[in-house]
């Protein structure tokens, strides 16, 4: 679901503002409860645990990523031929221009300089791929992932809470360690917690928190973040025991939603001719994403999980 969010808001963002960032930094809280619970519950903390957890992760992040990544390159250098703006889609949605960006772009670390982006939302990729690289220290036990949460807080506190620090706090690795590190707590936490579990309030809470921009426009980008990962554990307490046929496909769905939604809604623009952020435009583009994501998912992701390690 909130994967979900994240495609409508990117693709119509003038609808609400908010809900994107709030979802972004909900997938990190949800990574970092997932990352704590198969650490700690099924690879451990031994080489061969990290090996397997590692290459696992790789298998998980790289195949689609990569399909995106060669749609993407196709699709900039349509758009750049025809004279049409990619940036109108996505500010980063552009080429890189020098051999260090690229090397971010087909390695995603989020350590390597970055400029212009084929997959337009992959710089939160490269961040969740760091957090990743750091998940066998913050999430061996609650104490790691209690200094982390104290580092990243005050990394938050001395960048400030004015709306000219959002970027920075959004979308940086350390103060989005935050999202990450509270995920991970929760895990820790999680029977204690466990007692104020409301899956159907917590889900209309969080839509319900994503209206508050219609009437305090600064909110999202002063405080709203923070009361978001709230919200955001909420849910995920709430609904880490739901289980479905339907949420186990939307959890599938979500990642390739997630890398191809910019590009998609390039193509879906320019080929029919629709305008940008009209409301015909977002529903094809979502319509169209999901219907490509489906393939992504039964002909490239899961014949890849076929060789992961156990």
């Amino acid at each position: 679901m909130l994967a979900l969010f994240v495609a409508v808001s990117h693709l119509y963002s003038e609808m609400i503002h908010g809900p994107a960032a709030y979802a972004v930094w909900g997938f990190y809280l949800l990574s970092g409860y997932l990352m704590s619970l198969i650490l700690n519950e099924k690879y451990g903390f031994n080489t061969k645990g990290l090996l397997a957890f590692f290459t696992n992760r790789a298998i998980r992040i790289y195949p689609a990523y990569l399909t995106a990544l060669i749609l993407g390159v196709c699709t900039l250098h349509y758009l750049n031929n025809t004279g049409i703006s990619p940036e109108q889609f996505n500010p980063q949605f552009q080429l890189p221009q020098t051999w260090i960006q690229w090397l971010h772009v087909f390695t995603v670390f989020p350590f390597i300089p970055f400029g212009g982006l084929p997959v337009a939302t992959s710089h939160a990729l490269s961040l969740e791929v760091g957090m990743y690289l750091l998940a066998p220290l913050i999430c061996r036990n609650k104490t790691s992932a209690f200094l982390c949460f104290i580092l990243s807080v005050v990394i938050n506190y001395n960048l400030g809470f004015q709306s000219s620090s959002f970027a920075q706090r959004y979308a940086t690795f350390l103060p989005c360690l935050l999202a990450f590190s509270s995920g991970s707590l929760l895990y820790s936490f999680r029977e204690t917690l466990a007692r104020f579990r409301m899956p159907f309030g917590s889900l209309m809470a969080w839509l319900l928190y994503c209206f508050i921009w219609l009437f305090y426009p600064s909110w999202p980008w002063t405080f709203g973040l923070y009361v978001s990962l709230i919200l955001s554990a909420w849910v995920v307490m709430s609904l880490v025991d739901f289980k479905s046929k339907s949420d186990l496909l939307m959890g599938d769905l979500s990642y390739p939603v997630y890398l191809f939604h910019t590009t998609i809604a390039a193509i879906v623009g320019t080929v029919f001719e629709l305008k940008t952020r009209s409301l015909l435009f977002c529903l094809a583009g979502i319509i169209v994403t999901i219907i490509i994501s489906y393939f992504i998912v039964f002909y490239i992701e899961k014949p890849a999980r076929k060789i992961k390690m156990s």
